[in-house]
């Protein structure tokens, strides 16, 4: 997205709403980058003019580290992680470019984010493969 249509989302979404949510998913939202989300909340904040706005994001959480986790917590996003089940399960489906399951890195990104004190929930994706494995 670039900084025009950027600016503009927010700034309408801010002219219509009184308590505006920015909910962040699709693809991958983290592949835009840090740099674009600390934009992004800086016209939040420029444009709500000391209203109350909320963000949430929904992410593989294979991009997120260190610095992003203290973005998220001192901006107070809620971070959804796309997390499928136990591994078997998560790395059916979620492999990475080289074929390999993601669910370690997933997992403990979602820990790591928990250990900062992000709010964090967990988003699972219910397939045909899945359901077999209820408990």
């Amino acid at each position: 997205m670039d900084e025009t249509t950027l600016d503009k989302l927010i700034r309408q979404l801010f002219e219509c709403s009184n308590y505006p949510t920015f909910v962040w998913q699709g693809g991958e939202p983290t592949v835009m980058g840090l740099d674009f989300f600390r934009h992004a909340v800086e016209l939040q904040k420029h444009y709500a003019k000391g209203r109350t706005f909320f963000n949430a994001l929904q992410t593989h959480a294979m991009l997120l580290n260190e610095d992003w986790a203290k973005f998220l917590k001192r901006e107070n996003f809620l971070v959804g992680v796309s997390l499928d089940g136990p591994q078997p399960i998560h790395d059916h489906y979620r492999l990475d470019r080289q074929g390999c399951g993601t669910f370690h890195p997933v997992f403990n990104n979602a820990k790591m984010l928990m250990q900062q004190e992000v709010p964090v929930n967990v988003l699972a994706t219910v397939t045909d493969y899945s359901a077999q494995y209820p408990e």
